[in-house]
């Protein structure tokens, strides 16, 4: 009796009589090799199948038939992620001194009801003084963040991200001051985003190769749960310094190991001409979450083939469950 489907069949060892010596052109001969050979690929096979791979079908040819006839059913439904930059150009001057105040085109990012991650990314300057740049709950009047700058020119401005369950339906925006009177705060690049999660280098040339998106699974499906799978999904695309230039791929990681990575190209290449602006797409294939290891899920990953400064990547993910 055969022990597949039920378990995997595990021959035992064969081995030629001594003094016999495998010759493939003895065609009217049987040796061991021959044998072996067939229990390979008979393991091979099985294995690749999978135990009971008819599930609750008759036989694998009527589930087959199956596929896709079924319904699926949504985990979590697609808020696309939010880019606000209103306020890149702007320069404010603090006439007061010390003075919180939005800038004049700076306009304001309402947060979805069911999406609470916001990031601030932006680059800016000084006429003298220090300049503070806030991330400001103005719903809830509260800061989320100050980061300031006595830098005449251009530099980065420490990136910041507030995942608060507050935040959700309210309006986030950046207010500045300087803490001379008179003084002026400028916003060189950058801005506001929300989104599911993101990926995020703080200063230039940081991201140099390949940056991994951590997608773990959570309560609210902020990733990959392990029973569902991905169709569509959203990237937001922040740069954070006006010079910042970049192409981007968007992977289906397969496996990461301390040897390297493997991947499918799942053909989302995007670069400096999507800067600054949301992207939405429809996977062509599944993806899901393919944990390789105990610590790291690895579903999706940037691959960056080029890059000047730095960049903010928002990703937000309508997920369903498998019907297979």
């Amino acid at each position: 009796m055969s022990d597949y489907p039920g378990a995997i069949y595990a021959p035992r060892t064969k081995e030629n009589k001594d003094g016999v010596v495998y010759d493939p052109n003895q065609t009217t001969k049987l040796f061991a090799e021959d044998v072996v050979y067939d229990d390979n690929e008979i393991v091979a096979i099985e294995t690749e199948l999978g135990l009971n791979p008819k599930g609750s079908y008759a036989d694998v040819a009527e589930r087959l038939d199956n596929i896709g006839g079924g319904s699926s059913t949504e985990l979590k439904a697609l808020v696309a992620c939010q880019i606000n930059v209103s306020s890149v150009g702007d320069t404010y001057t603090d006439v007061a001194g010390d003075t919180y105040s939005e800038t004049t085109n700076q306009t304001r990012l309402t947060m979805p009801a069911n999406q609470t991650s916001v990031h601030r990314a932006i680059s800016g300057h000084v006429s003298a003084g220090t300049g503070s740049f806030q991330l400001w709950n103005h719903t809830d009047s509260s800061s989320l963040a100050i980061t300031t700058t006595t830098s005449t020119t251009e530099v980065n401005i420490n990136i910041f991200s507030s995942g608060t369950p507050n935040n959700n339906s309210d309006e986030i925006t950046i207010r500045v001051k300087n803490s001379g009177a008179g003084n002026t705060i400028t916003i060189d690049a950058g801005g506001m985003m929300s989104s599911d999660n993101f990926f995020a280098s703080s200063s230039t040339a940081h991201i140099t190769a390949t940056g991994y998106i951590a997608l773990k699974e959570t309560g609210d499906y902020r990733g990959f749960p392990t029973i569902g799978y991905c169709v569509d999904y959203s990237l937001g695309v922040l740069k954070t310094k006006s010079s910042s230039t970049a192409t981007m791929q968007l992977v289906n990681a397969l496996n990461i190991q301390n040897s390297g990575m493997t991947y499918n190209d799942i053909g989302n290449t995007f670069g400096t001409d999507e800067i600054d602006t949301v992207i939405t797409r429809t996977n062509t294939l599944k993806i899901r979450n393919n944990t390789v290891s105990s610590v790291l899920p690895v579903p999706l990953q940037i691959n960056i083939s080029a890059i000047t400064g730095s960049f903010v990547v928002g990703v937000a993910f309508q997920v369903k469950e498998d019907n297979i």
